[in-house]
């Protein structure tokens, strides 16, 4: 991943911006040669964020009545999960 400095980034914005959407490119942002951030195309971001609090829920929910869904037996997974303690 190339480095770039503050300064160097504020004079060449518009090269390293279109580098990082049209191909893809990631940069690591350094302020007096200390990286301080990373600078990604906004669907790499996308991919990596955190669930929100909701989604999180939502896809728990899923993941529980799939296993339900997928379970053995006449048991429920609440059932399994006593039975395992």
């Amino acid at each position: 991943m190339p480095r770039v400095g503050l300064r160097e980034l504020k004079t060449h914005i518009s090269e390293v911006l279109r580098d990082v959407q049209e191909n893809g490119a990631r940069y690591t942002i350094t302020n007096r040669g200390e990286p301080v951030a990373v600078l990604i195309p906004y669907s790499a971001w996308e991919e990596k964020r955190p669930m929100s609090p909701e989604e999180l829920t939502v896809f728990l929910d899923d993941l529980a009545k799939k296993i339900g869904e997928a379970s053995p037996g006449p048991w429920s997974v609440a059932e399994m999960i006593d039975e395992l303690r």
